[in-house]
C-alpha cells in the first residue's frame, strides 16, 4: 500500500518525440486515478514508466515517499494489466494465476488459497481447470487481472483492459473491475480512451494532450467544468457544441456574442457578460452541451433558431442537429493543434486556390473577413450563412440539441431554441476557459 507521485516526469526517445512532458500527479493510496485522452498522448509511456518498463529521461517517481528511480521492474510490486491478456495457452486457469508466484517462492499452500481467493473475487472459480482456449474473451480478461493481483501489489495499473471486448461483455467486466479496485484499496493509475469507463471507475481524471496533463479533477469536475478547450472538446457524448464567435461590449448593458447569422445576448447582470469585457471585438468560442438547449414555442423568445438537417433516435430521447447559421469549430483548433501560417490566413485566401476551390470555401467558414452592409447582424467578422436560402452544406448541422424522443422536430423543420446560459462555457483565442468574476466583484459591480 503506498502513495505514488510523479515529478516532473519526462519521457524523450532518441528520435526526438516527447512522449510524456513533465508531468506532475499524485495518486493517493486506495484512490482510482484515470489517464484519459486519445490515442497517441503518452497515458501508457506514463503506466510503463511507473512500472519499470521503460526507463524515465528525467523527473522522479515515489511510492510510499520513496524513490524508485532505481528499482527495477521485478521489484517494484507493480502489478499490470494489459490491453492483450497475455494468458499462457498451455496452462490452465489456476496455473496461469499462480505462475507470478512462483518467482517468489511462495509455498504451495499459500500459493493455492490465494488462487482461490482471487477465483472467488472474480468469479473464476468454476474454470480453474480449464484453458484459456476454452474461455470467453471475458473471462480471459478477468484471468489476467486475477494473475495481476495475486502478489498483493503495492500499485496496481490498467493500460486499457476493457478495449478488445465486446459492448455488452465490456459492461459486465467494468462492473467486476470497479468491485474489485475498491476491494483491492491501493493506488491504482487507469488509462483509457474510453470516457464511459473514465466516468464509472475513477475518483479522479486526469486528461491528457501531447504527453501533457490539461487538467485534473473528479469525473463530475472534468465533465462541468472544462479548463481549456481541448477538454470541452474531447469530454461529454455527444459532443459539447463549440462554435466561433465575436464579441460586441456595451458596457453596463450587455454583451453581445455574434455568431455568424444570430446573435447571443447577455444581460450586464450576467457574469458571462462582464467576464467578456476584455475581450471587446476579440474572437471566442462559445461552447454549450445538446442538454442546454430547450425547444421552444415562443419563437421571439428564442435564443436560437435552425433548421433540421438529421435526428438521431436514441430510444427515451432523440439528438437534433440543426443548421444555425453558425460557424463550428474546426478540429484543429478544439484539439489545440492550431496552424503555425506565416502572416495572417486571410491574407492567404486571397491568394490560392482560386475563388470557386473547396478549400477556399473550407477556409471562409473559419478566417474573419469583414461583412458587407447589407448582411445580417452588425458586430462579427466572420461570414454568415443562410440555412434557409442555401443547401445543406458538407457536415449535417452546426448545433446539437438533446430532445424527448416523443417531442423530436422533422427534417426541414425550423426549430426555436432557448439556451440555458447558466452553462455557456467561453474559450479565448489560446483555447483557455474565460473566467468569470468572482462573487464578490460582481456584487460590487452589480451595485
Amino acid at each position: 500500500m503506498s502513495t505514488v507521485v510523479l515529478r516532473q516526469l519526462t519521457k524523450t526517445y532518441p528520435t526526438g518525440v516527447t512522449a510524456v512532458d513533465h508531468v506532475d500527479l499524485t495518486v493517493a493510496d486506495g484512490e482510482v486515478m484515470v489517464l484519459l485522452g486519445p490515442t497517441g498522448c503518452g497515458k501508457s509511456t506514463v503506466l510503463r514508466l511507473i512500472a519499470g518498463l521503460d526507463p524515465a529521461t528525467s523527473g522522479h517517481i515515489e511510492f510510499g515517499g520513496a524513490g524508485v528511480d532505481d528499482v527495477p521492474a521485478r521489484d517494484r510490486e507493480v502489478a499490470m494489466v494489459f490491453q492483450d491478456y497475455g494468458l499462457y495457452p498451455h496452462l490452465t486457469v489456476a496455473e496461469n494465476i499462480a505462475f507470478p508466484l512462483l518467482n517468489h517462492h511462495v509455498e504451495e499452500a499459500e500459493r493455492d488459497q490465494r488462487v482461490r481467493e482471487v477465483a472467488d473475487l472474480l468469479d473464476l472459480s468454476d474454470v480453474l481447470d480449464k484453458r484459456p482456449g476454452r474461455l470467453s474473451g471475458g473471462q480471459r480478461q478477468r484471468v489476467a487481472m486475477a494473475r495481476a493481483i495475486v502478489r498483493h501489489p503495492r500499485v496496481f495499473l490498467l493500460d486499457e483492459p476493457l478495449s478488445n471486448l465486446d459492448a455488452a461483455v465490456r459492461e459486465s467486466v467494468r462492473n467486476h473491475l470497479a468491485d474489485l479496485i475498491h476491494r483491492l484499496d491501493v493506488a491504482t493509475i487507469y488509462v483509457t480512451h474510453d470516457q464511459t469507463e473514465a466516468m464509472c471507475l475513477g475518483d479522479r481524471v486526469a486528461v491528457m494532450r501531447q504527453g501533457r496533463i490539461e487538467q485534473i479533477g473528479t469525473p463530475e469536475e472534468i465533465y462541468s467544468d472544462p479548463q481549456c478547450l481541448f477538454v470541452a472538446a474531447f469530454v461529454g457524448s455527444p459532443r459539447m457544441n463549440l462554435l466561433q464567435a465575436a464579441v460586441h461590449i456595451e458596457p453596463g448593458r450587455r454583451a453581445v456574442v455574434d455568431l455568424g447569422a444570430q446573435t447571443l445576448s447577455l444581460p450586464w447582470s450576467n457574469a458571462r457578460a462582464r467576464a467578456l469585457a476584455t475581450h471587446h471585438g476579440a474572437r471566442v468560442t462559445v461552447g454549450f452541451r445538446p442538454d442546454a438547449l430547450v425547444p421552444t414555442g415562443d419563437a421571439d423568445g428564442a435564443d436560437l433558431h435552425g433548421v433540421v438537417r438529421l435526428v438521431e433516435h436514441r430510444g427515451h430521447d432523440a439528438l437534433v442537429h440543426l443548421e444555425t447559421g453558425s460557424v463550428p469549430t474546426p478540429h484543429l483548433i478544439s484539439q489545440l493543434e492550431l496552424p503555425d501560417a506565416h502572416g495572417e490566413l486571410a491574407h492567404i485566401l486571397g491568394e490560392e486556390p482560386p475563388v470557386a476551390h473547396p478549400l477556399r470555401r473550407r477556409l471562409a467558414r473559419i478566417v474573419p473577413q469583414p461583412r458587407r452592409a447589407d448582411e445580417p447582424g452588425r458586430y462579427a467578422l466572420q461570414p454568415t450563412y443562410s440555412p434557409e436560402a442555401e443547401p445543406a452544406r458538407e457536415a449535417l448541422g452546426d448545433v446539437t440539441a438533446r430532445v424527448p424522443a416523443a417531442s423530436a422536430p422533422r427534417v426541414g423543420e425550423t426549430v426555436s431554441l432557448r439556451l440555458d446560459v447558466d452553462h455557456l462555457y467561453l474559450f479565448d483565442r489560446a483555447g483557455d476557459r474565460i473566467a468569470l468574476p468572482a462573487t464578490s466583484v460582481a456584487l460590487r459591480e452589480a451595485v
